[in-house]
Parts: C-alpha cells; sequence; structure tokens
C-alpha cells in the first residue's frame, strides 16, 4: 500500500473514531437529561422559544399600531409597521424551524430510551447546520428589524 493511501486510510479512521465518541457522550447525555435533550438543546429551546413569543406578540402589536398624526403621515407609518410586522414573522418562522430541528433530537423516557437517545444524537449532529444557517437568517432578520424600529421611533 502507498503511503498516501494509507495516511488517507488512517485520517478517515481518526475523524470515524472522532465522530462516533462525541456522539456517544452525547447520546450518554441525553440519555441522563431530565428533559431528554443535550445541555445545548435545552438551552436553544428555551431562547427561541422565548424570542418566538416575543415575535408574534411584536407582530400582533405592529397590526394594532394607532396612526395618528403623532407618528407621521399614516401612509408612511403604516408601511414602516407593516415592514417590521412581516420581519417578525418571518423572526417567528425562523424561531419555529429551529424549535422543530431542536425538538426532532429529544428522547422520551420509557422503554427503549437508551436507543432513543442514540437516534436523538444523531438528528442533534445533524440539524446543527440546519440551526446554524437559521441563525444566521435570524441575525440578517434582526438586523433589518432594528433599522425598521429606529426609522419608526424618529
Amino acid at each position: 500500500m502507498e503511503p498516501l493511501s494509507a495516511l488517507s486510510i488512517a485520517t478517515a479512521v481518526a475523524q470515524f473514531i472522532e465522530f462516533v465518541t462525541k456522539l456517544g457522550l452525547n447520546a450518554h447525555e441525553i440519555f441522563h437529561a431530565a428533559r431528554g435533550q443535550s445541555a445545548e438543546d435545552e438551552k436553544l429551546e428555551d431562547v427561541y422559544q422565548i424570542l418566538a413569543d416575543l415575535s408574534q406578540r411584536l407582530a400582533q402589536g405592529c397590526n394594532s399600531a394607532p396612526m395618528t398624526a403623532e407618528n407621521g403621515p399614516a401612509d408612511a407609518f403604516g408601511a414602516r409597521t407593516r415592514g417590521l410586522r412581516e420581519l417578525s414573522l418571518k423572526c417567528k418562522q425562523d424561531c419555529d424551524a429551529i424549535l422543530c430541528v431542536v425538538g426532532g433530537a429529544t428522547a422520551a423516557d420509557g422503554k427503549g430510551k437508551l436507543w432513543r437517545s442514540v437516534k436523538a444524537a444523531v438528528r442533534s449532529s445533524i440539524g446543527k447546520r440546519r440551526i446554524a444557517e437559521l441563525e444566521t437568517s435570524l441575525g440578517r432578520t434582526q438586523a433589518v428589524m432594528s433599522l425598521h424600529i429606529q426609522s419608526i421611533l424618529v
């Protein structure tokens, strides 16, 4: 066997062992967790549930915003609040998508919990990239929301 081929195989084996070790540690954590989730997933679920609720309340508040002369021209104010409402709803959709990914990585108590913990660890590992994409989208949405709020306040 050529030296480069042997090195390539050794690297692949090392990566596989690292992945399986992390997966096993995550499954162990999930198995022993009270909520059937890793600590990281619990934090994500708590944070994004709060953000989803806040986004929903903000969207509802934009629907009931009074359009008076104090707020400037009703058309301009209405356009800004409609934009903020749409961004709030987008933020809520992204939060709900994150909650769906995190919720899929939960192991319920009962018979077969060890196997469900392993499956939850695999789903958690697979979902990390999707969560990162959604967090990037949320960051952009929140930045634009800040600009909308500043334009409403000015």
